[in-house]
């Protein structure tokens, strides 16, 4: 099945796919009003309600799990006071003691604290703190990740998801 959503700048949320279980198409149709950020079947509204759908959100409406959310996505929600939790879509919880506390900026596969640690997320769960300041924005996943710094530079490397070296990072030239 296919579950596609968009954020309108008019803060609309609005979904079209195919469902899994009839195979049907549906949408585009309004799910969600007031939002900020959508990812991944999750919307945080302006007020700082989350909501998740999963396959289908036309036929399995938007719910809200949580409050105080500032940003979600990829099964992380950074609450407004900067903890990072782990939403569980299975069983619709969050645990009691958060990932990390002071994060500034939720990346793919990882997120940046306040002082610009990068850390990464390796498939078993855990996290490794991969850069230690200055990260501006980060793309990881378990074989490579790409860092911006505050002074410009771009970082590479690659891993592997059992062992992840950060001394193999290399510096690279920033394009435009």
């Amino acid at each position: 099945f296919s579950s596609f959503a968009a954020l309108r700048t008019d803060g609309s949320v609005w979904a079209w796919g195919r469902d899994g279980t009839t195979y049907r198409f549906y949408g585009p149709e309004k799910i969600l009003d007031n939002c900020k950020f959508i990812s991944g079947g999750m919307a945080v509204r302006e007020n700082g309600d989350l909501y998740v759908w999963g396959g289908n959100p036309i036929r399995y409406k938007p719910g809200r799990v949580k409050t105080g959310v500032f940003a979600a996505a990829y099964g992380l929600v950074q609450m407004e006071n900067g903890d990072l939790y782990e939403y569980d879509g299975f069983s619709g919880g969050f645990p009691e003691e958060p990932v990390a506390h002071n994060v500034r900026k939720l990346c793919p596969g990882g997120y940046i604290t306040e002082d610009g640690a990068l850390y990464m997320q390796l498939a078993e769960g855990e996290y490794v703190k991969l850069l230690d300041g200055g990260v501006v924005s980060a793309m990881c996943r378990p074989e490579v990740c790409i860092a911006i710094t505050e002074d410009g530079l771009v970082y590479y490397s690659v891993g592997t998801d059992v062992e992840y070296d950060v001394s193999n990072y290399e510096t690279l030239a920033c394009v435009g």
